[in-house]
């Protein structure tokens, strides 16, 4: 069309802010995952690098985790890697993501740190009690306290099992 409103709109949306328009325009898998992948590296704005992971973890992009694990571990927007953590708490392995939970909770940005306290809450109790065990030489005050909270909300029984595989019972 001709219409220069319309050609207008087009434009609009094909700017670096609409994903929408990138996942629309592109035909293949690969291809779309290979542009979503090259837009994470390069774009500015910190919404569409959360949009782009979001949208990587709807399409279940197995071959995206390193460039998400890199984002988490170096993206210096707090939001961007919360939504790093939330792809990754889907897609790594385990014992792996554990490790980036340790890190999360040490982490320099506060609501990093909230996140990966309220994803070790989600986990399998014997998982995060592994976690806390990996932790119990930290000097980190806050770290602690939030360890010990989460150890003070666990039923009594938990406890005991949980100090005595920590004291070798």
């Amino acid at each position: 069309s001709h219409d220069p409103l319309l050609q207008a709109t087009v434009e609009s949306e094909r700017t670096d802010r609409a994903i929408e328009f990138v996942v629309a325009s592109l035909h293949s898998r690969a291809e779309l995952e290979e542009t979503l992948l090259q837009k994470l590296e390069t774009s500015q704005d910190e919404r569409i690098r959360v949009k782009i992971i979001r949208t990587l973890g709807y399409l279940r992009s197995a071959s995206s985790y390193p460039a998400v694990l890199r984002t988490f571990h170096k993206d210096p927007s707090e939001e961007v890697r919360i939504a790093a953590l939330a792809f990754l708490g889907e897609r790594a392995p385990r014992d792996e993501f554990m490790r980036l939970l340790l890190d999360g909770m040490q982490d320099l940005q506060p609501r990093v740190r909230s996140e990966a306290l309220r994803r070790l809450h989600d986990t399998d109790l014997d998982h995060a009690l592994d976690v806390i065990v990996w932790q119990l030489d930290t000097e980190d005050q806050n770290l602690l306290l939030a360890l010990g909270e989460f150890l003070g909300e666990l039923p009594p029984a938990r406890v005991e099992d949980f100090l005595d595989g920590v004291m070798g019972h």
